[in-house]
Order: C-alpha cells, then structure tokens, then sequence
C-alpha cells in the first residue's frame, strides 16, 4: 500500500533468551489514528521503542515511508517521526519554552539559535494544550498533567508526519483527557498510541493493535476487536459492550481469576 508511513514485518526480540516480542507486523497508514492495546508485559512499549529505535530493531524489520528503519540518521528519524514517552521528568531546570522549542532540534545545525519562526511555532501549540501562560514557568514545578500537555507541544512544534505516544492520557484528569484526544484525532498525522483506557481507544482510533505475550493478537476496526471474546482473552476480564447508537461503552465484571485467596 502506497500510504503506509510506518510499519514491521515480523519482529521478534529476545532479552536473555525470553521472548518478549514474537513476529509481530503492523501497519500504520498516513493520517489514520492506531492504537495499540494489551495487558501489562504484553510487549506494546516495546514494540513503540523499536518503532523510534529506542531499542535497535533487526534489519529490515521496521520500515518508515518504504526505507528500512536503519537507513535513517537518528536526525532523520527526529525529522520523520515525533515520540512522547512515559517518562516526564527532565534532569535540567528549563522552562517550558525551552522544552517546547526543542522540537525544532533536528531542523538546526550546530549552535544555531532557534528562530522567530521557531518561537511562534511553539506559543502556539502551547496555545493549542491551554499551556500558553506557564510558557516562562519551571518545567519541573508542572504537575504531571500539565508536564504532559507540553510534551504534547513539543511533538507537534517538531513537525513531523508520524507521532508515537505511550499513554498520552496519563497524569491528565477527565477534562483534559478527552481534550487531549480531540486535538490528537483532529491533526493531519499519522498517530501511533498505546492505550489502556480501552473506551479511548474504542472512540478515537481508526484502527486496534490486540498484543499478547509479545504476539498480536488481534487487529483491526474498534467494532471489530473491542468485543466480549478479545477482552477476556487479551485481559483475564469479563465484559459487556454497551452501544447507544453514538458510541459503544466497555463495562467490566469481576476478574476471572482473584489475585488473593480469602482467609
């Protein structure tokens, strides 16, 4: 297909002969919105860290735009793919300007200062998050919610066709989640996105990764793998899935299995 911005084919990874991902293929086409969903250790951070070569894939496994991932510069990658990860702390005490403006890095030569052009570009995606006026405020006094919308900035100030998130809405209250997943769904990119909020992914992607045990389990439309049967193969749950006519609901039942035996 013509319009796939990113994609693998048949990865595996090893860590000290434990398989932690096990020919995995994926696809993700320009503009569409892919979530990728799992239980925990299931592997979906670490397929998003091969995708940005975070962990150095095999050759030939991960393409960008058709060329294989190890034909890239790390500032190619930078200029072709943005990346919020889980972690939001930063070991400096910069504003949060200035972690916004680092966005514009793959496109400047060795000390070379940022731009008008560059300025701009970031006040207004700090604009676009509600986080215009903390632009001269310590990054690391933000709240965790707020440390994210920035970094959410700075994905959009780089420019790039293709952003992956690891759960975006973390540390964001109810507000700001649904706010947050408004501008993701609205821009003109490819969004690659682990979620576990399955709702979220249920209303906003275009398309659901299934990962088990390092495998994908499932792919395909929300209505096609969010479902009574994939849940509680993917997640140990019972579910029901409730549809208004707008959208469909995932409510959860008690764990099959008890984590605890009773006294």
């Amino acid at each position: 297909m013509d319009n796939i911005m990113i994609n693998i084919e048949n990865l595996s990874y090893d860590i000290k002969e434990k398989k932690i991902l096990e020919n995995i293929s994926f696809n993700a086409c320009k503009n569409k919105f892919i979530g990728i969903i799992g239980a925990n250790g299931s592997g979906k951070t670490t397929m998003l860290k091969h995708l940005y070569n975070a962990i150095v894939p095999h050759k030939k496994t991960v393409y960008i735009k058709g060329i294989p991932l190890e034909d890239y510069s790390q500032n190619d990658i930078a200029k072709n793919l943005s990346v919020m990860k889980q972690e939001n702390n930063s070991d400096f005490d910069y504003r949060v300007i200035d972690i916004v403006l680092m966005g514009r890095l793959p496109y400047k030569k060795s000390l070379e200062d940022y731009s008008r052009e560059d300025h701009e570009k970031a006040m207004r995606n700090l604009n676009k998050l509600g986080m215009r006026d903390f632009a001269q405020r310590k990054y690391n006094s933000l709240s965790g919610g707020e440390k994210q919308r920035v970094l959410i900035a700075r994905a959009l100030t780089q420019d790039t066709e293709i952003m992956i998130l690891d759960e975006p809405t973390n540390h964001l209250d109810i507000y700001y989640q649904m706010f947050l997943m408004q501008i993701l769904k609205q821009i003109s990119m490819t969004v690659i996105s682990v979620f576990h909020d399955l709702n979220f992914a249920s209303k906003f992607c275009d398309e659901i990764y299934v990962l088990k045990s390092g495998k994908v389990l499932v792919n395909g439309r929300p209505e096609e793998v969010i479902n009574p049967h994939v849940i509680k193969e993917a997640f140990n749950m019972d579910s029901k899935i409730i549809n208004d006519g707008k959208e469909r609901i995932v409510v959860y039942r008690a764990p099959l299995k008890t984590p605890f035996k009773k006294d």
